[in-house]
């Protein structure tokens, strides 16, 4: 599902982490939203319509029903609706298509910190932290495949001065993260999933005693 998933599993990890909560409605609802990646993806790019859409349609049930009986999620529904608009819309250029692909497939986070009713300062925080890792992800797969530092050197400088923190924490934090930057041009593209992957699960254990 074009790594769709290892951002889904980040974000749900990260959330049910923050939440220390359970609820098979909501955890059914973010599968729903992993498997519809594929069939909304053959829609938008290649109008393909079959039986494989009934799993969006079960999300869009399963969201609607979480939304009439917690309203707190709406805003964040909202604002991911308003983003993938914007991803569809940008589907012939395949770096922006990719990019805001890959902060939609956030959406399990604030999805699940909302129905629990997390403090909303603390759902912004947190999520922005997300996407910077993210983002920052991204960037490196961008600068090994295509050499375009800019993004990867940005999102790395953001991410680091958000996360600031006089902490062992925070060295262990910057010591991974500029490791990653300067070995994702040395490993097999194998080794950059796995890589980021680690990476991602590191930076959300991390977060606990950076913020928490």
């Amino acid at each position: 599902m074009h790594g769709s998933w290892s951002i889904w599993l980040i974000s749900t990890t990260f959330a049910f982490l923050i939440t220390r909560s359970f609820d098979p409605l909501i955890f059914l609802t973010v599968v729903l939203f992993l498997f519809s990646v594929e069939p909304a993806y053959g829609l938008i790019s290649e109008r393909k319509v079959d039986i494989s859409l009934l799993i969006p349609t079960l999300f869009a049930l399963s969201l609607l029903i979480i939304a009439t009986t917690n309203k707190s999620v709406i805003p964040f529904i909202v604002v991911y609706s308003l983003l993938l608009a914007l991803q569809i819309k940008l589907k012939d250029n395949v770096g922006a298509f990719t990019g805001i692909g890959s902060i939609v497939m956030t959406f399990p986070f604030p999805l699940i910190t909302s129905y629990f009713s997390i403090d909303l300062l603390a759902i912004l925080r947190a999520l922005l932290f997300l996407i910077l890792v993210v983002v920052f992800s991204f960037s490196l797969v961008l600068y090994r495949n295509k050499n375009k530092k800019t993004l990867a050197l940005t999102s790395f400088a953001l991410l680091l001065v958000y996360t600031f923190s006089p902490t062992i924490a925070y060295g262990l934090f910057f010591v991974a993260t500029a490791l990653l930057f300067l070995v994702v041009k040395r490993v097999s593209l194998k080794g950059v999933g796995k890589s980021l992957l680690t990476y991602q699960f590191f930076s959300i254990f991390i977060y606990q005693f950076l913020f928490l």
